[in-house]
């Protein structure tokens, strides 16, 4: 197998509700059995946002407060290890 790497291009587009993030594929796709979401509002810990399958690049994030601050992390999991992509972050707050 390939090295293990983290998704990348990770942007966020806004929407009528909220947010999509989408992002890339690694180059080292073999193996992969889904992606990961976390959010940390405002500089708190990450928490599961919601897990897609290895073939979605996106996902829906609602707004539900346009104070402070959220950060996002995509991460790519391979059979059990899981490779984190950049954090990023939008303001407000998302659920």
């Amino acid at each position: 197998l390939a090295n293990h790497e983290a998704p990348v291009g990770i942007v966020a587009h806004y929407t009528a509700s909220g947010a999509t993030i989408f992002w890339s594929a690694p180059t080292a796709s073999e193996g992969i059995t889904g992606y990961t979401i976390e959010i940390s509002s405002n500089g708190g810990a990450f928490a599961a946002a919601g897990k897609v399958d290895g073939a979605t690049l996106q996902y829906p994030v609602t707004k539900s407060d346009a104070t402070g601050w959220c950060s996002f992390r995509v991460s790519a999991v391979y059979n059990g290890s899981t490779v984190a992509g950049k954090v990023f972050g939008l303001p407000g707050q998302y659920a």
